[in-house]
């Protein structure tokens, strides 16, 4: 992911969105604010996540959640 990332698809790009938020953090590029905001979506999106897999477990079905694809 670079400056203008993409908004992230799987779990991958979410840790790497993650990993750059921290380093911003740290230089100096980011406010505590943007990085409270991207931890609070990313959050929510890894709630989706688990409520997709609770939903396929209770219907006996597979899993299809794109999020846990790594394109591999």
């Amino acid at each position: 992911m670079t400056e203008k990332s993409k908004a992230p698809k799987t779990a991958a790009d979410l840790i790497d969105v993650m990993a750059e938020n921290i380093q911003r953090l740290r230089d100096g590029e980011a406010s505590p604010a943007v990085a409270n905001a991207i931890v609070n979506s990313s959050a929510a999106m890894l709630r989706i996540v688990k409520l997709q897999m609770e939903y396929a477990k209770m219907t006996g079905r597979t899993p299809a959640i794109p999020m846990l694809l790594t394109g591999d």
